[in-house]
């Protein structure tokens, strides 16, 4: 009969915690859906009910319980996050739910969070805790201040919503205009300040300053109708789709701004660049920079399209997916962004530099991150991809020291040998008396028994830095040479065939024209006057 007793006993307050904790349809909270459905849908107006509602947070209910079971709602409301009732677990009977705790927005409010406690699922003592401290947040100046301060007609329905409602927003648009125009203003005035030291002086003059100034202005103005916007107690599509426009208008200007800032780092690196001798600093340069717009550019999609909703973890692996089979069908674009990385890495050539890569040639104009860019000597601009180049032996003209003339000199077969010699002797002094010549790089000799003619090895090195003037130097050794060679009767051979009649032995004239002497007294002569030509 005892056993009986206390079998009964503890089946009452079984029945009774059971009921302290069941909505008004004696349903137990028995998942995070009956108990967020409860505290939801009793606050509906066409269902308010909000005692029934504080059964969610705590088992006897109360004014207490009732006026946090409001504040939740209102803080969910004011961010505009709407709770999709069929992703909770428990909400088909087939759901297991072997966590203890059900976060309802881990990452807007990780605070606010249902728990399970003795079998029962109620919101947490921490939620209890918080809820002061988010409302305050949310609602620095109460849940109805601009209530208060409007008279009754304010109450009145327009398209959904209240008209003080209306008036509310107005004021708060009004209110970051002016806030827009005041701080953009101060920002400006400091920013102006802080370009006129040594550290910005290059931007003293440049609406740079100005254009940073409003995104910064803009970004606060955003900021603040996002703070005071839950005052207005706008219904929770309406709150949702503000509170998303202000986000991503927020993000586009904090992405405008990213690309101002990598404007405002290049500018102070150019600044660096200009003080080395390499002119591929600055190529190097423009290509970070692109990299550098480019990542802000995709960080701040990324950010906008999470903002959205959209799994961006999917579309990456979509996107990873069709990049390898773009990839694999871009591989020589991919060979020639490398081939760059290579060019900026070792430095074969600068930008100025004449080079010859395999069968073409020119003046370097850019390196980009497909091709290299090479002005011709008919100014045809020629763009040789990265990957050949890299892959090319490059001769770099632009970097010599000296600039080597070599070239053979053909005279007929029929001159005398004392003239060869005058002739080689002449040339050679010609050239090392050349301003712009090294003495000790001079070499004429008589090298070849060619098939038309005798030929004269002749080289030199000009010690010019372009080439025009290398140009002009030939210029005046070539009229030298040939001036030489006509005074002492040198005759210059060209390919030809020639039939020669042998004459009798004493038909033959040995001498030319004039004697060997004679020859040389001129040659002296004309030497004198080309050193005389030279000095003046």
């Amino acid at each position: 009969m005892k056993n009986i007793y206390i079998t009964i006993l503890l089946l009452f307050l079984g029945i009774i915690l059971m009921g302290q904790n069941t909505s008004k349809d004696g349903k137990a909270f028995t998942s995070p859906h009956d108990v967020i459905y409860n505290h939801l849908y009793y606050l509906q107006p066409d269902t308010y009910q909000p005692k029934i509602s504080a059964k969610s947070i705590a088992n006897e209910g109360g004014e207490v319980a009732e006026e946090q079971a409001i504040k939740i709602k209102q803080i969910l409301d004011a961010k505009g996050l709407f709770v999709v009732m069929s992703k909770i677990p428990g909400h088909n009977t087939k759901d297991t739910i072997e966590e203890n705790t059900y976060i309802l927005f881990p990452d807007e409010f990780p605070e606010i969070y249902v728990e399970k406690r003795n079998g029962r699922w109620l919101y947490s003592n921490e939620t209890i805790e918080m809820i002061p401290l988010l409302h305050k947040k949310l609602y620095p100046f109460g849940s109805d201040a601009l209530l208060n301060v409007f008279p009754k007609f304010g109450n009145g329905n327009f398209l959904g919503l209240k008209v003080w409602q209306y008036i509310g927003f107005g004021i708060f648009l009004i209110s970051a205009l002016l806030f827009f125009l005041f701080v953009s203003k101060i920002i400006d005035f400091i920013l102006s300040r802080m370009a006129k030291t040594r550290l910005g002086q290059e931007f003293g003059d440049h609406d740079f300053v100005h254009k940073m100034a409003r995104l910064l202005g803009l970004i606060l103005a955003v900021s603040m109708l996002d703070l005071f916007l839950p005052v207005l107690q706008l219904p929770i599509h309406v709150s949702r789709f503000i509170y998303l426009l202000l986000d991503v208008l927020k993000y586009v200007f904090v992405l405008l701004l990213g690309l101002r800032i990598v404007d405002l780092l290049m500018a102070y690196a150019q600044k660096w660049a200009e003080k080395t001798e390499s002119k591929m600093d600055d190529q190097l340069l423009l290509i970070a920079k692109r990299f550098l717009q480019i990542g802000v550019v995709v960080f701040g999609l990324i950010s906008i399209l999470n903002r959205l909703d959209v799994n961006v973890t999917a579309l990456l692996a979509g996107v990873s997916i069709g990049g390898l089979a773009i990839a694999l069908a871009a591989q020589d674009s991919v060979k020639n962004l490398i081939g760059a990385l290579m060019i900026f890495i070792d430095r074969p050539f600068d930008v100025g530099d004449y080079i010859i890569a395999g069968s073409v040639q020119g003046v370097v104009q850019e390196v980009g991150f497909r091709s290299t860019k090479l002005l011709a000597s008919d100014t045809s601009l020629i763009s040789v991809p990265n990957g050949k180049v890299a892959d090319e032996v490059v001769n770099n003209l632009g970097r010599r020291v000296y600039r080597r003339y070599r070239t053979q000199l053909g005279i007929k077969y029929d001159t005398p040998p004392e003239l060869i010699g005058l002739f080689v002797e002449g040339t050679e002094e010609i050239l090392r008396l050349h301003p712009h010549t090294l003495d000790e790089k001079t070499e004429v000799h008589l090298n070849n028994f060619g098939p038309s003619s005798l030929d004269v090895f002749m080289q030199t090195f000009f010690t010019v830095e372009g080439w025009s003037e290398e140009l002009r130097s030939k210029h005046h050794l070539m009229l030298e040479i040939i001036r030489l060679a006509k005074m002492l009767g040198i005759e210059f051979a060209f390919p030809s065939q020639t039939l020669y009649i042998d004459k009798m032995p004493e038909e033959k004239n040995m001498t030319k024209n004039a004697s060997v002497e004679d020859k040389k007294e001129k040659m002296k002569h004309f030497l004198e006057e080309y050193r005389k030509k030279l000095e003046e």
